[in-house]
C-alpha cells in the first residue's frame, strides 16, 4: 500500500495503543478478526475500513488484559516473568537465573519466549528491559499477595551475596 493510503489506518492505531508495539500487534490482529483489513482478491490488495476501526474501543483496564496475555503462557515462562516483575524494570539474566531455581536452559528458552512475545527486550546478551512499564505491572500482579514478599527476600538475599563477593574480588 501507499504510504498515503496506510497513513490514516497507522495514525489511528498510534493513538489507540500509543505506539506500544504488543498493543499494536494485538488491536491489528484484532482488526483482522473483525474482518475490519481484510484482503481483498480481486484488487490484490490488503483494504480496511477505517471509519470502523476509528469507533473501536479497545480494552478499558490494559494491566487486566496484559494479565490474562502472561496466564495463556507456559508456567515457566510466567515464573521467570514474575520473578523479573520483582527485580525491576531492568533484570540481569544471572540474577533471574538464581531466583528462578530451575535449570539455565529452562530459564533461557523461557526469556527467550517473552522476548519472543514482546514482553520483554534484550539490551545486551545477558541484560533485559520490560517493552511496557504496564507489562512489569501486570506480571507483578499476577504473584499471589503471599509469595510477593518471599520473592522479593530472595532476590535481595541473592543480590547480597552477590555484592559481597563481589566486594572480596
Amino acid at each position: 500500500m501507499p504510504p498515503t493510503v496506510i497513513e490514516p489506518l497507522s495514525w489511528v492505531a498510534q493513538n489507540k495503543t500509543g505506539g506500544v508495539i504488543l498493543f499494536v500487534t494485538n488491536f491489528l490482529q484484532s482488526l483482522h478478526k473483525e474482518d475490519l483489513i481484510y484482503f481483498n482478491p480481486t484488487t490484490l490488495r490488503w483494504e480496511f475500513d477505517l471509519i470502523k476501526i476509528a469507533q473501536k474501543e479497545l480494552p478499558v483496564d490494559i494491566v487486566k488484559f496484559l494479565r490474562e496475555k502472561i496466564m495463556c503462557l507456559p508456567k515457566e515462562v510466567q515464573a521467570g516473568l514474575n520473578i523479573a516483575a520483582c527485580l525491576g524494570s531492568t533484570f540481569d539474566l544471572a540474577v533471574l537465573q538464581k531466583a528462578h531455581r530451575s535449570p539455565d536452559n529452562v530459564v533461557e528458552d523461557s526469556l527467550t519466549l517473552a522476548v519472543e512475545n514482546e514482553f520483554v527486550q534484550e539490551l545486551a546478551p545477558t541484560h533485559f528491559t520490560w517493552s511496557h512499564d504496564q507489562l512489569q505491572e501486570a506480571a507483578y500482579l499476577v504473584i499471589p499477595m503471599n509469595k510477593q514478599e518471599t520473592m522479593h527476600m530472595l532476590i535481595g538475599a541473592i543480590e547480597s551475596i552477590s555484592i559481597q563477593i563481589e566486594m572480596k574480588f
